[in-house]
Parts: structure tokens; C-alpha cells; sequence
């Protein structure tokens, strides 16, 4: 029995456009505009383990956006069947940067450490701030749902 959709699939290529232009255009945009100076530049000065850590989740938060624009284009443009042909490094490269924004989401909605029991390798309150990406998880949810469900 074949699976139905709702949306048809040129209809579900024109949401995914959209949630392109209105939700992941700006969440890259104000995340390469920011995470330099809150993640990267405080790892490289400091070079303590917490800011290290934050500098090593940016740069697989870098490669998992990188990684759903790939996937976001390849959908957009061809379809399932240029979604089915994305080398599946990029799918798992996706997947661990939606990692990341579920453990800042999570940071954000079950850790609250005062500061005086805070561990010296504890990443502080910058780390909730993956959990701005969660936008992003609805764009990657949909191409999920095509690649796996659509024929």
C-alpha cells in the first residue's frame, strides 16, 4: 500500500523553500554573524577547556548548517530524487548539528547552576545558546519525512 502525503511534492519543494527563506536564511545568517565573537574568538584567547568545548560544538554547528543547506538546495531543486542521491555523510553531518541544538535546548530548559557550583570545565551560559538553532530542527524534520517516507 502506497503511503499518501498531504502536500503534494511540488507543493512540499515550495515549503521547503519557504522555511529556506524564512527560517533558516536568518538563523544562519545571525548565527555566522555572531558565533564568531560568543564561541570562536573566546576558545582561541581564553584556550580554557569550557571555551574550547563551545569552539569545537560552533565548528559542528558550522558543518551541520553547512551540512542542511546542502540538503535544503539538493530538495528544493530536484526533489526526493535528488535528496535520495546526497552522500549520506551529509545527512549524519545534519543530524549531529540537530544534536547540539537539543543539548542547548535542553541546557536552556534544565540547567540553571549557580555560578558558586559551577566546575571548571563547566561551557556556562553560552552553551544554552545553541538553542537558538531549534528553528533550524523544523526544516530538517521535513527533509527527514521526504527522504524516508516519499516515493
Amino acid at each position: 500500500m502506497a503511503r499518501q502525503f498531504v502536500v503534494p511534492a511540488l507543493g512540499s519543494r515550495v515549503l521547503a523553500a519557504l522555511e529556506a527563506v524564512f527560517i533558516a536564511l536568518p538563523v544562519t545568517f545571525l548565527f555566522l554573524v555572531f558565533s564568531p565573537g560568543v564561541f570562536l574568538e573566546p576558545a582561541v584567547r581564553l584556550g580554557d577547556a569550557s571555551h574550547q568545548l563551545l569552539g569545537v560544538l560552533a565548528v559542528v554547528a558550522y558543518a551541520g548548517l553547512l551540512a542542511g543547506w546542502v540538503l535544503l538546495v539538493a530538495f528544493v531543486a530536484g526533489g526526493t530524487a535528488s535528496l535520495r542521491r546526497c552522500h549520506a555523510a551529509w545527512w549524519w553531518i545534519a543530524r549531529v548539528g540537530a544534536v547540539v541544538i537539543v543539548l542547548g535546548d535542553a541546557a536552556f530548559l534544565f540547567l540553571d547552576v549557580p555560578w558558586d557550583f559551577k566546575a571548571w570545565w563547566w561551557p556556562g551560559d553560552d552553551f544554552k545558546l545553541f538553542s537558538f538553532g531549534s528553528p533550524l530542527l523544523l526544516p530538517l524534520l521535513h527533509l527527514e519525512l521526504e527522504h524516508g517516507l516519499r516515493r
